[in-house]
């Protein structure tokens, strides 16, 4: 019997699919990621969802925002989740000189 999936990410309630080896996400996609949000966050209002991420093609840098937690992707497709595009979009832009 395979474990529940609750919400929490301890490893003994992880969806079993959940488990499989994930490479770091590039900056290009998760910048790419953040523009999608963002435009989002232009019109968001209170009574609107809030997104839990973004699916991504991470070479054609296409996505849509995620409003479950467990969202189904294509083979190709990243999973940039939310903590990290506030978490980018919290962190003041270098300024090249």
């Amino acid at each position: 019997m395979h474990p529940r999936f609750t919400g929490d990410n301890s490893p003994d309630t992880m969806a079993p699919h959940s488990r499989r080896y994930e490479p770091p996400v590039r900056e290009s996609i998760v910048e790419a990621a953040q523009v999608i949000y963002q435009r989002y966050c232009s019109i968001y209002t209170p009574t609107m969802p809030k997104p839990v991420g973004v699916a991504i093609d991470p070479v054609s840098h296409r996505g849509q925002l995620v409003f479950t937690d467990c969202p189904v992707l294509l083979p190709q497709e990243r999973f940039i989740p939310i903590h990290l595009l506030e978490a980018a979009q919290a962190q003041p832009k270098e300024s090249s000189r």
